[in-house]
């Protein structure tokens, strides 16, 4: 009996080597398929930002807008989406793919007697601080060699959800009279017109092949977005752009992890009925970039 100990102990000790082995492969697995994942993120855009001030008409292909009976613009806000901004969805069957693009559309009527300038300011202001990050564990069924049995890795979705209030402004406008509350030698009758949005987010930017992997991602993206402060950008005829953009590349804060990647205004006019007198309405979109996940050997 004493002599089979050590037989037991060693068979016992082959036992578990063969155990971690495996554990260490299944890691290495996940982690290769996590990679392949991350490899299938959707491409950034490359879109400059511009205002036209060209008047279009309204196609029915757009669907951005409907008349109610009284001829008047009734924006359809397709971008605000019942996505459910604190919940997420566990253990999903087939992996969402990774997409670091935020979309974003804003529609507001032109009132009457408005006359069309030219571009002097074009603004954007957003808030990503509200941005949540979560942890998300998920099976994926993978295709094993020939003989061999189904195989079901877990990989790890590093997710963020949540809302960026979004408010875009023009300068373009000008009436026939004005008043400015805030005294100035001229442009008096000049008005911006304003359009806000809210985008709700709910994104897989990456996968990590083991939770500590995902968990490190995740605290370094909610680190990025931890600030009070407000982002805004502006295209104007008259800042000089290449030093704005090196200054606030030199910031850490909200806004250079998620950057505006471009914003586009259009006027298009809405044919309601015959006669000439169409409204028009002012239509926004554009784009924010989520934060990318730190390398997955950042994490030791």
């Amino acid at each position: 009996m004493l002599a089979e100990k050590p037989r037991e102990l060693i068979k016992r000790g082959v036992i578990m080597a063969d155990l971690e082995k495996f554990i260490k492969d299944m890691e290495k697995a996940s982690e290769k398929l996590a990679d392949m994942l991350n490899k299938k993120e959707e491409p950034i855009p490359e879109v400059d930002s511009e205002f036209s001030t060209e008047v279009e008409e309204l196609q029915e292909g757009h669907e951005i807008a409907e008349i109610d009976e009284d001829s008047r613009v009734i924006v359809k806000n397709a971008d605000v989406a019942d996505c459910g901004c604190d919940e997420t969805e566990q253990n999903q069957a087939t992996p969402q793919p990774c997409n670091r693009i935020v979309r974003f559309n804003c529609i507001e009527n032109i009132p009457r007697g408005l006359r069309l300038d030219r571009v002097r300011d074009f603004r954007v202001v957003y808030d990503p601080t509200d941005l949540k990050v979560c942890v998300e564990e998920a099976e994926i069924s993978v295709t094993p060699p020939p003989g061999c049995p189904d195989l079901t890795l877990s990989v790890f979705a590093v997710r963020v959800i949540g809302c960026i209030p979004v408010s875009i402004s023009v300068l373009a406008f000008e009436g026939r009279c004005g008043v400015n509350l805030v005294p100035r030698r001229d442009r008096d009758d000049r008005v911006a017109l304003c359009c806000h949005t809210t985008v709700c987010v709910d994104n897989v930017i990456c996968y990590r092949g083991t939770r500590e992997q995902a968990e490190f991602a995740a605290a370094e993206i909610r680190r990025e977005l931890s600030s009070g402060k407000q982002c805004g950008v502006t295209v104007s005829e008259t800042e000089d752009e290449e030093a704005a953009a090196q200054f606030i590349k030199g910031r850490r804060d909200p806004c250079n992890a998620v950057p505006l990647l471009f914003a586009i205004g259009r006027i298009f006019r809405v044919p309601v009925g015959q006669d000439n007198d169409d409204p028009k309405i002012l239509a926004f979109s554009g784009a924010f970039r989520l934060p990318a996940c730190p390398e997955a050997n950042a994490a030791g």
